[in-house]
């Protein structure tokens, strides 16, 4: 006969401890580290949105241009984040802009080799000159463009590919910083008038964007187009260089586009509130538009008409409609 098996108890003081389970807490370990990693990627900033400008919502721009209503003394396309203009007071805006859904990766949707067909040749060479190297360049292409004086009159000189990349980028967007704006500020101040007792935006005001509706609504499509083609390497690598490493500048351009002629045309009095020191629109869904389609709002119902004209124009050249 087998004689029984011990009783389970405590081992005896001459037996061996059984061997510790180490590989628990190392599992533990890995696992803990793995979370730690993991929540750092998560709040991890998009090194997008660190770049000067740079986008929340879409990769950004670099540096970028503003917003709701325009800054005291902003051109239509320069102006400050969530607001119109307060008693003559320019405002910055955040570097900052928020587009709508950038120009998507892949193919481009409209191809500038085919913009004006083997006429208008596209100079590679463009892509490796830098900020004052393509301002000289640009000014000196210019030569007998019509309107040149103008344009240089409306148009600031000193980086200028980035800044009209900038300034394009963030019109479909929430805001954009007057300290990068492609344009010279509009004269005066913003205009307001009292309508049953309410601020709203006074009818004379529009007539401060006169002369920058008559230069823009005069401008030769097809050679402004061609100058663009020309020099596209330079605007195309300055896009990419601001946030959008697989976009294609050109179909932003449409993009932004679009979104101005998608701009309402309110009919009467565009009443104001003033929560702090700048105005917005009273009516939240003029506040809630693009900085592009409240540019348009501003200017006035006359102005933006000629202004969406010469987009169907240059918007035709560009997607090779015309």
């Amino acid at each position: 006969m087998t004689s029984p098996a011990p009783a389970a108890g405590p081992p005896s003081s001459g037996e061996a401890a059984p061997p510790r389970r180490w590989w628990i807490w190392v599992i533990l370990v890995v696992v803990a580290g793995a979370l730690i990693a993991a929540a750092w990627m998560l709040m991890k900033p998009d090194p997008r949105r660190n770049a000067p400008g740079a986008v929340s919502s879409a990769p950004k721009a670099g540096q970028t241009p503003s917003s709701a209503g325009t800054a005291t003394g902003s051109a239509p396309g320069a102006v400050t984040p969530g607001s119109t203009e307060a008693s003559g007071t320019a405002a910055s805006g955040s570097p900052a802009g928020t587009p709508a859904a950038p120009a998507g990766a892949g193919s481009p949707r409209y191809p500038v080799d085919r913009i004006l067909g083997a006429d208008s040749p596209i100079d590679p060479a463009s892509a490796a000159l830098d900020a004052a190297a393509s301002d000289k360049a640009i000014a000196a292409a210019l030569g007998n463009f019509p309107g040149r004086e103008q344009l240089l009159r409306f148009v600031l000189p000193a980086d200028l590919v980035q800044k009209i990349v900038l300034t394009i980028d963030n019109l479909p967007g929430d805001s954009m910083s007057m300290q990068y704006r492609a344009v010279v500020a509009t004269p005066g101040s913003f205009q307001i008038e009292r309508r049953d007792g309410e601020p709203a935006i006074a009818l004379q005001n529009a007539r401060r964007y006169d002369a920058f509706v008559a230069f823009a609504s005069g401008l030769d499509a097809r050679r402004l187009v061609a100058l663009y083609k020309r020099f596209y390497p330079l605007f195309q690598k300055t896009y990419r260089s601001i946030g959008y490493p697989e976009g294609h500048f050109n179909d932003r351009v449409v993009q932004a586009i679009d979104d101005l002629l998608a701009a309402p045309s309110p009919a009467g009095a565009i009443f104001l509130e003033q929560p702090r020191v700048l105005y917005e629109f009273a009516e939240s869904s003029l506040e809630r538009r693009s900085v592009g389609q409240r540019i348009m709002i501003r200017v006035g119902p006359e102005h933006a008409a000629k202004l969406k004209a010469k987009l169907r124009e240059l918007r035709a050249v560009l997607t090779q409609e015309s």
